[in-house]
């Protein structure tokens, strides 16, 4: 009988631990979904390679088409010919933590 008990406790006690952290869930997608909608406001892509030539543009005033040639030739000096999004977003972070944004 009292393992029984036992076992009901700890099966009570795991249903309200997994219930608790469940409660979170929905302030998480929020955050998730405000910041993907504050990224696409702020460059109008969701792609981080055109984050980082529009980024790449606005700190050395080039046009883009002569940004994103820039960009294709030093990924094609690295031996990458088709960058995979991963590839952009750190290119996107070494630039933004090189190059810090102008204050605006």
């Amino acid at each position: 009988m009292a393992f029984s008990a036992t076992a009901t406790k700890a099966l009570s006690d795991l249903d309200t631990a997994k219930t608790g952290n469940m409660k979170y869930l929905p302030l998480i997608a929020i955050l998730l979904l405000a910041a993907v909608g504050a990224t696409y406001w702020h460059y109008r892509s969701l792609d981080p390679c055109d984050w980082m030539a529009m980024d790449s543009a606005d700190r050395s005033g080039l046009p883009l088409p002569i940004v994103r040639a820039r960009i294709a030739g030093e990924f094609l000096l690295k031996g990458i010919t088709d960058p995979a999004p991963l590839d952009c977003v750190v290119e996107w972070w070494h630039l933004r933590q090189d190059n810090p944004p102008p204050s605006r």
